[in-house]
């Protein structure tokens, strides 16, 4: 399967840009989280991350060339990105290798570990396991916007910073795959010269 970015398409790439920027909105909020009361920074930060994803892999599925889903299921649309990434065709691969000197099979290798890392993320903030063990499943990404949920807004309350620091990992491997990924498989000219 071929990967298209599109950068005549504003919308597809729109979707990347806004992921982008949930995504940092996210780590602004929990970057600081010492001095703060949990809840009233780290819902918005989870849904921020959470949404992040969500644009992401809508983005990827566009860019694999898949009908654009409205839905906010990230338990499916994880399944759709993955076949996606595992389908590249070898010939991007290749001309991914030669335009940035290095060699095909890194590039393999840096799609199938961030694959995983994807599927890992995903089903860890659908679920939101990155608040001990209880397992919440939030098929419309619904359960942040409000502090309706009243047993996940406790468990973020008592939200650990050994939890906060996985949560900034979390944020920060998503950042760079979504830049690498653009960067490996934009055939525009505008990253050449990066």
């Amino acid at each position: 399967m071929e990967i298209k970015l599109k950068p005549g398409n504003k919308q597809h790439m729109e979707y990347l840009g806004y992921s982008f920027s949930y995504l940092n909105a996210a780590f602004e909020l929990v970057k600081n989280n010492d001095d703060r009361d949990n809840s009233l920074h780290m819902l918005p930060a989870l849904f921020c991350y959470r949404h992040a994803i969500e644009l992401f892999l809508k983005f990827l599925s566009v860019a694999g060339k898949q009908k654009f889903n409205k839905d906010h299921n990230t338990k499916e649309l994880i399944k759709t990105c993955v076949t996606i990434l595992q389908d590249i065709d070898k010939k991007q691969f290749k001309k991914a290798a030669n335009r940035f000197d290095i060699e095909q099979v890194t590039i393999n290798k840096f799609i199938l570990y961030n694959t995983s890392m994807l599927q890992k993320i995903t089903k860890r903030y659908y679920f939101h396991l990155y608040v001990g063990k209880l397992k919440f499943e939030d098929k419309k990404n619904i359960l942040l916007r409000y502090p309706d949920n009243l047993k996940l807004c406790k468990k973020i309350d008592k939200i650990s910073k050994k939890e906060i620091e996985e949560i900034k990992k979390d944020i920060e491997g998503l950042r760079v795959f979504m830049i690498a990924f653009a960067f490996l498989f934009d055939s525009s000219p505008r990253w050449d010269n990066v």
